[in-house]
């Protein structure tokens, strides 16, 4: 039974290549910097939630045939058309980026809807609970504690996840407390325009993560590459409520470089976003192992 556990959830994208084990990178990463050999020391839970939906974009792709052949330009075309086409034939980049978006932008269309959200949500809430009643936390006079790194679509189910059992359904996870959470290339900015309904409901950044260490050490690093145009700086979109308990942080958006051409997604191998989250589970786990 180890002494930090961490949680973590991918976001859009095609993870099926990888195998269930996307953050493989990332875990051996992170117990480097952790520094303590015990095995029991630290545990990572993963959440793939990657094959809901999976048939709706696969039908539009192979059934359907949604996206358009790169074809050699036609001779006549003026040379400022010719030039864009032939360089696209032999790059493919109109093609790549419309499987990105059918796979990355549908998978977060999937989730807004009410199925989607239940199904998305359900796999992480039962890895939260299934690891609360493995480490034994029930009682809340004496807590455990559990971490969350959220890549990407992630972090918004994660959020909407975390506000759910910070609220109405606290009960389930009682004895189980938020330490940190960790996001990674977040979209988050743009979900906050979800406040766009009715006046008199709950904006939505306001819903909020509850970081439950009374010792107010529990912190949000928001992680991205400017490169990362999925990738948004949150600090000021959802600001610190130092009446609220639990809301008492302020994020941390943190800057990295993940590389050009894989800026969304080299965030799982990316050796400083492991080595801060590790200074982190670290100290935790001097906290906790006594």
């Amino acid at each position: 039974m180890a002494i930090v556990n961490v949680i973590v959830i991918h976001g859009i994208g095609d993870l099926r290549k990888v195998g269930p084990q996307y953050s493989v990178d990332l875990q051996r990463n992170i117990r480097k910097h952790f520094g303590v050999s015990d095995p029991d020391a630290l545990e990572f839970h993963e959440v793939d939630w990657s094959d809901i939906g999976y048939e709706l974009a696969q039908e539009l792709i192979v059934e359907k045939q949604v996206i358009p052949h790169n074809e050699i330009p036609r001779p006549w075309l003026p040379l400022r058309h010719g030039v864009g086409e032939m360089i696209d034939k032999l790059f493919g980049a109109s093609v790549e980026f419309r499987r990105f978006l059918l796979t990355g932008v549908g998978d977060a269309l999937i989730y807004r809807t009410g199925r989607g959200e239940r199904e998305i949500q359900y796999r992480l809430i039962k890895a939260i609970l299934d690891l609360r009643a493995r480490i034994g936390a029930t009682d809340p006079r004496r807590p455990r504690y559990v971490s969350i790194i959220a890549h990407s679509l992630g972090s918004v189910i994660a959020y909407d996840v975390a506000a759910r059992l910070g609220g109405e359904y606290s009960e389930l996870v009682a004895g189980l407390g938020l330490s940190h959470y960790f996001t990674l290339g977040s979209p988050l900015a743009l979900f906050s325009l979800l406040a766009y309904r009715e006046p008199e409901e709950q904006h939505y950044s306001e819903r909020g993560v509850l970081l439950d260490r009374p010792d107010r050490s529990g912190e949000w690093l928001n992680f991205y590459d400017q490169q990362d145009v999925a990738a948004f700086l949150l600090t000021r979109v959802y600001p610190a409520q130092l009446g609220v308990p639990g809301r008492h942080y302020t994020i941390q958006d943190v800057r990295v470089q993940t590389g050009t051409f894989h800026a969304h997604t080299n965030y799982w191998a990316n050796d400083e976003v492991a080595r801060e989250i590790a200074k982190r589970l670290r100290a935790d786990y001097e906290k906790d192992r006594a």
